[in-house]
């Protein structure tokens, strides 16, 4: 099934999968070395979670922010 009958040579399939395992190894090993060592993991069973900032609880509601912010009164009030 080629053009020229020089190239038609049957190949016993298991080499032929054995050579393109063999040359994908030899190409990709920098690549797998360097995804080894930063420790990149190409899937994710879950999401990740991260241990970030805790958020903080205050005392004062949005409410108290407005009445002590001088330029605004909530609906009703009156300046002092």
């Amino acid at each position: 099934m080629t053009f020229f009958l020089v190239f038609d040579v049957p190949v016993f399939w298991p080499i032929l999968l054995y050579y393109w395992i063999v040359l994908f190894v030899l190409t990709m090993k920098r690549q797998i070395v360097q995804m080894i060592k930063y420790k990149y993991v190409p899937f994710s069973i879950r999401k990740q979670k991260y241990g970030g900032k805790k958020s903080v609880v205050s005392t004062s509601s949005s409410k108290d922010w407005f009445r002590t912010c001088p330029s605004r009164n909530l609906p009703g009030e009156q300046d002092t």
